[in-house]
């Protein structure tokens, strides 16, 4: 169950659910935010309740664990010998494009588990076995089914 939650957080049309009757209710992502929707929020996107199914198994569930995300990279190459970081980057800029790329290095998005376990399969494949190196780290919760 989630303690707290900054609900700037919450992507925009995130479909809310309000079945507190189903079995998975204490740990659905979607039923737990619908207790820290702000008073100034006037609607909010709900999942249709003729959807949902109160015995656990519904299609709309989203877990409510935290995950840890991976956030900059300005020393993610700095202790890599310069020809192996040089194929890294170029790996990356392929991978996610010249947007993408300075997006994650102005820390304008932020590395799923995904993305950081790519990162480290790139490493690897270049020869490099230390960890990859971000900047900091973040715990939330994953807004999308995946």
């Amino acid at each position: 169950m989630i303690e707290k939650l900054d609900y700037a957080m919450v992507p925009t049309g995130f479909a809310h659910c309000f079945n507190g009757n189903c079995k998975s209710a204490d740990h659905c992502l979607r039923h737990q935010i619908v207790r820290f929707i702000p008073d100034t929020h006037w609607s909010i996107s709900v999942v249709n309740p003729a959807c949902t199914n109160s015995d656990g198994d519904c299609k709309a569930f989203m877990a409510d664990t935290p995950v840890q995300y991976a956030v900059g990279m300005d020393h993610l190459l700095d202790r890599i010998p310069y020809k192996e970081a040089k194929c890294i980057k170029q790996r990356l800029l392929m991978t996610y494009g010249k947007n993408k790329f300075y997006q994650f290095k102005r820390k304008e998005r932020i590395f799923s588990p995904e993305d950081q376990h790519y990162i480290q399969q790139v490493f690897l494949n270049n020869g490099v076995e230390e960890e990859p190196t971000f900047d900091s780290w973040k715990t939330g919760y994953r807004w999308t089914k995946g």
